[in-house]
């Protein structure tokens, strides 16, 4: 009863909004058709997202990598992950306050990575005050304000482990179709970006100065975040093998397995590289399986087969660059950025010199080490601190350090053989990120919220079945689990 009476209320709720929605449409058109279409579109997709919203989250995930191919222009900040995000957010908001859920406030502020990250947000504002080009300092505002949002988003919506393991499954759908771009750049030579926007775009396959060779970089635009986008996929692709026993399905993964690293190779991408070391050896060591000695021989052989089919099919200037025989150039780079950082950061310690505004200061702090066309500092730590001083980097690496605790706490004490091995697939992939941190400019990137909000969601649940004694399926905890939950 109390159901069908819930489905009443959303119809009608739904059929005035509708109406109020359509009427407004009607005036705006008459003055500005353009407006119309816009609020049209976005009063749809709203509505859709307050019936479906489920079906929004997905849409929102499977469109997050493709955020910069989806731009309205070359460059712009508005694109159709943001305007998904602001309909199917905005949807989650108003059925929280119409249907009075209880849990909507405490669980805005119930974990250390959500509180460390509205710290972080508030010191990237403040750092306003000594910036003093606001136009990049808005383009970052938005893009920090939009994973925020998107976070909160994953927090308020995932209520149970089955839509996490859901989303797993889908998430591994969505990075073939990513992996499928880097495949088409690396065969055809051709920036997908490129053939987006034309010689609009700023973003291209970055050619290697020393060969032949080139770098793939997918819809992000940057080799880098190409590299680190394979993270979450390789690590998802190595849990499904390990939970699947069907024969079919564990070929399957293989076979993604090799496909993701050898988008991550063509990157050429040293960062990401030993990045995805760390993933393989924090599931090593967490996960539960037999026969441990004789994996890393068996992990050795997969290696070697798909290093040499990537050198056998494609350029060998990632052997090069890996080795050192190339690629010295960006390293003194590297080093030079670190000493610009440094020096932002002795003139203003506190505050910051401004969100997204080492660029427009890059003239004043650059060196011989490093090119005369601005850089960012390829390094979050320091960037976090130069651009949002001490406070900003002390709440960023909260957020990372919450976050790591959250997955840790479940891994060690979770029975559940899905339960704790969804933890440590999300506790990897933050192993790899607390590397990459160090090595590149990761603030805005989305898939690091998502994660974040992964270990938010699965160390409540542990929370709550540890206070209530049974599992949110209703079933009694395991043995051990009232054991771990007793220490």
């Amino acid at each position: 009863m109390r159901m069908m009476a819930r489905r009443w209320f959303d119809n009608i709720v739904g059929a005035m909004m509708l109406a109020g929605l359509s009427f407004l449409n009607m005036v705006i058109w008459a003055v500005n058709p353009l407006a119309a279409t816009v609020l049209l579109v976005l009063a749809v997709l709203f509505t859709l997202a307050m019936f479906f919203t489920e079906a929004g989250i997905y849409a929102v995930l499977f469109v997050n990598p493709f955020d910069r191919l989806t731009a309205v222009a070359a460059g712009s900040p508005i694109t159709l992950t943001k305007v998904l995000l602001l309909c199917v957010g905005g949807a989650v908001f108003v059925k929280k306050i119409l249907y009075r859920d209880n849990q909507f406030l405490p669980r805005l502020f119930d974990n250390g990575v959500t509180i460390s990250s509205y710290a972080f947000l508030l010191f990237s504002f403040a750092s306003v005050l000594n910036a003093n080009d606001y136009e990049l300092f808005s383009g970052q505002m938005i893009r920090r304000t939009s994973v925020l949002l998107l976070y909160l988003l994953l927090i308020l919506s995932l209520q149970r482990p089955d839509q996490l393991y859901r989303i797993f499954k889908f998430l591994l759908m969505a990075y073939v179709f990513i992996g499928m771009t880097g495949l088409y750049e690396l065969i055809s030579t051709e920036s997908i970006l490129q053939l987006r926007f034309g010689n609009m775009a700023d973003f291209a396959l970055y050619a290697l100065s020393e060969s032949d060779g080139i770098r793939i970089s997918g819809p992000y635009g940057d080799p880098n975040f190409h590299a680190v986008a394979m993270f979450i996929p390789l690590a998802l692709t190595i849990a499904f093998f390990y939970l699947k026993r069907h024969w079919a399905i564990r070929l399957l993964m293989l076979f993604l397995f090799a496909f993701f690293m050898i988008n991550l190779l063509a990157t050429n991408s040293r960062g990401g590289l030993v990045g995805s070391f760390f993933i393989f050896g924090a599931m090593y060591l967490f996960l539960r399986f037999r026969y441990k000695l004789l994996f890393p021989f068996v992990a050795g052989i997969l290696a070697a087969v798909i290093v040499g089919a990537y050198m056998t099919l494609f350029p060998a200037a990632t052997v090069e660059r890996y080795s050192g025989e190339s690629g010295w150039q960006s390293i003194k780079q590297r080093i030079g950025l670190i000493e610009m950082s440094v020096d932002a950061i002795r003139d203003e310690p506190l505050l910051g010199i401004g969100t997204g505004n080492f660029i427009s200061k890059y003239q004043h702090y650059m060196n011989e080490k490093v090119p005369r066309h601005p850089l960012w500092p390829h390094n979050s730590i320091l960037q976090a601190w130069a651009e949002n001083g001490i406070f900003g980097l002390l709440a960023f690496l909260a957020v990372l350090g919450f976050a790591t605790r959250n997955v840790l706490v479940v891994a060690f004490q979770e029975r559940d053989p899905l339960r704790h091995t969804m933890a440590v697939t999300v506790g990897s992939v933050i192993a790899g990120y607390w590397f990459f941190a160090a090595v590149n400019n990761v603030l805005e990137n989305q898939d690091y919220w998502i994660i974040f909000s992964f270990s938010v969601v699965l160390y409540r649940w542990h929370l709550e079945e540890r206070s209530t004694g049974r599992r949110m399926d209703g079933s009694p905890l395991f043995e051990g689990d009232h054991q771990a939950a007793r220490s």
